[in-house]
């Protein structure tokens, strides 16, 4: 009888040890996301070859997709799903941009939420073997809103001067352009060349305070960004922009103000965004109106969920979040699937929120 009952606690302290270690091994590790069939992003023109009469070597190309020379981007961990979500082979139609890339931004060093301070958002390469890398904003100092990190180069989006003066070609174009001779440290590909969004002048303090977007490309690979403030899901956070109030439960809400880049190959066009947020039914809707072009328009939708929003419509793939208070700013991120546009993307921001009539 003993050797009976020691048998079974025997058993059951092997059944708990199994169960304990099947939990762990879905909260302690990180898995990246996989996708079956990425679209192979298309190269612009090649880059024309520069002769020159020294024979000098030139400084190494940097990779725009790295987080910095030495340092791998961390992958972000996998949302809490139950275990047959995890162990199912990924599916034929899988995002082509993460349904996860905007992850709330870690707090202060003594853990307490009350502090909000770092950026969030997403910064994703399309690279030409058609993949697609992605990770979360950094910066090198301080989560600096202006400041954009691409491998090691530090690229500055909007300066003092052109809050005092304005940048090239405002306020007709809402985009800025940006160059490698705007990188400020690093060695910058000479192709380098994008647009931000996100500019405001001082004293428009309702426009544009918590959000920036746009798109780099250099030897072929654009890199599309949106990166901000987050608005906090339920609580009310102090951050670097001042107090942010969580997001709405319910109203519908349009954005008086938005832009959009749309294109591929590194040829982009403006557009005007119309953005409405219904936040009691969880709906996002963008409608985009070519500025140079209004008979071409994009239309998608996505569903919102916490402070963050993804979707698929019509073979158009978004991803963005909301930020600043009571989110007043959104900004995303889309990419055309299928289709004559087949490979085209961009991204959009908009600001000035006001209760839909």
């Amino acid at each position: 009888m003993q050797k009976r009952t020691l048998t079974l606690i025997a058993l059951s302290c092997a059944i708990t040890l199994t169960a304990c270690s099947t939990r762990s091994g879905g909260k302690n590790h990180y898995q990246a996301e996989i996708y079956s069939k990425p679209p192979i992003a298309q190269s612009g023109s090649d880059q024309s070859n520069h002769s020159s009469s020294e024979n000098t070597t030139p400084p190494p190309k940097t990779d725009l997709s790295n987080n910095s020379s030495t340092e791998k981007p961390s992958t972000p961990p996998v949302a809490n799903k139950p275990m047959e979500d995890l162990v199912q082979p990924p599916k034929e139609d899988k995002p082509i941009i993460q349904t996860k890339i905007f992850q709330d931004s870690t707090f202060n060093e003594g853990g307490e939420p009350y502090f909000y301070r770092g950026l969030a958002g997403g910064v994703y390469t399309l690279k030409k073997d058609g993949s697609v890398q992605g990770r979360a904003p950094k910066n090198y100092r301080d989560e600096h809103i202006n400041e954009l990190l691409l491998g090691d180069l530090v690229l500055p989006l909007f300066t003092s001067t052109d809050y005092v003066s304005g940048y090239e070609g405002y306020p007709e174009s809402a985009f800025k352009p940006l160059t490698a001779k705007n990188v400020v440290k690093g060695n910058a590909p000479a192709d380098l060349k994008g647009y931000v969004g996100g500019f405001a002048e001082p004293h428009e303090y309702a426009k544009y305070q918590n959000v920036r977007f746009g798109i780099v490309s250099s030897q072929g690979e654009p890199t599309l960004f949106v990166q901000g403030y987050l608005t906090p899901v339920n609580e009310v956070r102090d951050s670097i922009n001042g107090t942010h109030y969580p997001m709405p439960k319910s109203e519908v809400f349009v954005y008086k103000e938005g832009h959009a880049l749309y294109g591929k190959e590194g040829n982009y066009q403006q557009y005007y965004a119309d953005v409405r947020a219904d936040f009691g039914e969880r709906k996002l809707t963008v409608n985009l109106e070519g500025k140079q072009n209004p008979q071409s328009k994009i239309h998608f939708s996505a569903n919102i969920e916490g402070n963050k929003f993804s979707g698929l419509t019509d073979g158009i793939e978004s991803n963005g979040a909301f930020f600043g208070s009571q989110a007043n700013e959104v900004g995303g991120m889309f990419y055309q699937k299928e289709g004559a546009d087949k490979g085209a993307h961009g991204v959009f921001g908009a600001t000035e929120k006001h209760p839909a009539k």
